[in-house]
């Protein structure tokens, strides 16, 4: 595969970026937070995706840390070419609008993509590629997956001669089938079906003995009904005997009470008609003396109508002085006619409050005559008592609302009839419980015959599984014999390879390296092996780069992916970094991208001659 291009909508730092690429080796050059790491996982975020993890690790994960800062989608464009056909791949890497379309540039037709772009485009997974080509500083060793890829794959050969066999997946497929075939064993439910069985032989007895416990409950919550419907006729008549009698007792109670009430009524009559003869007597001579005063202050009155006439001649002979020019006597006149007049005013005023005064009286006096009058027509005892009665007949009503009929033979009755309400409900519940035991036994009868046939068919399945799990166990105990010889027959290859690439980065110094089944390293120097604890962090990552380089050779499949290597030349010494500059331009891969800060590695490659593109960030 050749990457020629690739444009970036928005991701990390990145918004609306487009970088071209060259076969060979391609160096992108910049300063520490300059974009370098971020272009690189916008590749493989093309090749392979850019996934959200979930939990506590989905904050610092790579979606999160490169989504956009500037906006625009987040995604691209990557145009690349496998076996001279040129391709676009473009995706957007928003969860929540997942989307990828492949599409061939020349006739623009859209390819379906199956599952993934490398299933596809024919390269390796991305778990492959991150443990073999993708090197990144601080993770140049190798872990546990490539340990185990590197033993599936020398099984797969040594086992068939191809890499298409894996026998180790073959043993976990085995172990993961027998453990499936452990979880369906069925021998509890064998069993269960067994004792289910067994309790079909005394079914019949058992489904009799239910049917007559049926009758016997049945017969028992009858007479217990007959005998609570006698106690309830018992306490109603005796109920009905006792709110007769106290009816009858309030009743004699009431009569004499009214009878009292009616007396003392009639004595309360006979005074108030007393006293108000007396008073019409007294009333009579009272009005012929004030008939007689009204006489009197008639004539009064007739003879104060004098004082106005006087006072008017008086008033006339002073205004007549006056306009005879006799000013004092005219003065005097006028003086004592004006006192005549207001003196006979005041005079007539009082006989005339005294006139009304004596007309309220006399209509007073006949008004309550009237009333008097009425009241000993209208006059009734009984109207008199009735508040009284109502008041009693109220409280009467309410001893015989609150009548319960409570006496000792009302209260046992009561007492009786509450236990055999309980017995009935224990006799129902009993029944009922019965009934439901009855249509378990029925069900049972009828699922006999099918649960026979499960029974048949549990034990044959039983069987079949335990002997697929003893053809599992054989299996697997004749591939783990033989895999204890297969490693030693991939492994020489390997560490061959691996060995070549030490010797080529180190000029001769370290010749032989050797990797056993679990990644354990050993390196020879002077004649002597040592652990890959006793050389330096140098020669430490150049050995994890030559395995990862010889890793990524074995797991080509199809169209083989550029090198990605960001910064991990750190510790390479002068002399050694330009010998793996060498051998990654001498290696025969179609492209390789360097990730760099390191301005030497661009002099290394101009004074080697060797052809490269640069891309400065």
């Amino acid at each position: 595969m050749i990457i020629r291009k690739i444009g970036i909508d928005g991701f990390g730092k990145f918004h609306r970026t487009a970088f071209e690429f060259q076969p060979g080796i391609n160096l992108i050059y910049g300063e520490n937070e300059a974009g370098k790491t971020t272009c690189e996982q916008f590749l493989i975020g093309m090749l392979y995706d850019v996934e959200k993890l979930r939990g506590k690790g989905a904050k610092n994960d790579v979606y999160n840390r490169y989504y956009p800062e500037y906006g625009g989608k987040y995604g691209g464009m990557m145009e690349f070419s496998i076996g001279g056909v040129d391709y676009r791949v473009q995706r957007q890497f928003r969860r929540e609008q997942k989307d990828v379309h492949l599409y061939e540039l020349k006739t623009g037709r859209e390819i379906p993509i199956e599952k993934e772009l490398c299933n596809t485009c024919s390269f390796m997974p991305k778990e492959q590629f991150m443990e073999t080509l993708c090197m990144n500083p601080g993770q140049i060793r190798t872990g546990n997956y490539l340990r185990e890829e590197l033993n599936r794959y020398s099984h797969r050969i040594s086992a068939s001669g191809t890499a298409q066999f894996d026998a180790g997946e073959a043993i976990r497929s085995l172990l993961t089938q027998k453990r499936r075939n452990q979880k369906r064993q069925a021998k509890e439910q064998l069993l269960s079906l067994k004792t289910e069985l067994g309790d079909f032989d005394n079914l019949d007895e058992k489904k009799q003995i239910l049917v007559a416990e049926e009758q016997r409950l049945e017969l028992q919550i009858q007479r217990l009904k007959e005998q609570e419907k006698e106690g309830q006729e018992q306490l109603f008549h005796r109920e009905k005997e006792l709110e007769e009698e106290r009816k009858k007792k309030i009743l004699e109670e009431y009569e004499q009470e009214k009878q009292a009430e009616l007396k003392r009524e009639q004595d309360k009559i006979k005074l108030e008609q007393w006293l108000t003869d007396d008073k019409i007597d007294h009333r009579d001579e009272k009005t012929k003396q004030e008939e007689e005063d009204v006489l009197v202050e008639e004539e009064d009155i007739s003879e104060g109508i004098g004082l106005p006439l006087i006072a008017l001649a008086c008033l006339l002979a002073g205004f007549a002085g006056l306009w005879q020019h006799w000013m004092v006597p005219a003065i005097i006149m006028i003086v004592v006619g004006v006192i005549l007049l207001l003196f006979g005013l005041f005079t007539r005023n009082r006989e005339k409050n005294l006139s009304d005064v004596g007309s309220m009286v006399q209509l007073e006096g006949e008004s309550k005559q009237q009333q008097d009058g009425i009241k000993r027509e209208t006059h009734n005892p009984y109207q008199t008592l009735k508040p009284e009665f109502l008041e009693i007949e109220e409280r009467i009503k309410k001893e015989l609302a609150s009548f319960d009929g409570q006496d000792e033979s009302s209260e046992k009755v009561k007492k009786e009839m509450e236990l055999i309400r309980a017995k009935i409900v224990d006799c129902e519940r009993e029944l009922f419980d019965n009934q439901m035991k009855q249509k378990y036994l029925l069900e049972k009868e009828n699922n006999k015959k099918h649960l026979k046939n499960r029974y048949q068919e549990l034990r044959e399945e039983i069987q079949k599984t335990e002997e697929s799990n003893r053809a599992t166990e054989l299996a697997v105990s004749v591939l783990q014999e033989l895999s204890a010889s297969i490693y030693s027959e991939f492994g020489t290859s390997f560490n061959q390879e691996v060995s070549d690439i030490m010797e080529a980065i180190t000029d001769h110094r370290y010749e032989r390296v050797l990797i056993d089944e679990q990644m354990g390293i050993q390196v020879e120097q002077n004649g002597k092996f040592l652990g890959i604890d006793h050389v330096s962090l140098g020669t430490t990552e150049q050995i994890y780069f030559a395995i990862r380089m010889a890793a990524g050779k074995l797991f080509e499949k199809g169209e083989p992916l550029p090198i990605l290597i960001d910064d991990v030349f750190g510790s390479f010494d002068e002399q050694r970094l330009g010998r793996t500059l060498s051998f990654l331009s001498e290696c025969g891969h179609p492209q390789v991208f360097l990730f760099t800060c390191n301005s030497r590695i661009r002099d290394i490659l101009i004074n080697q001659r060797t052809d490269f593109s640069y891309l400065e960030l």
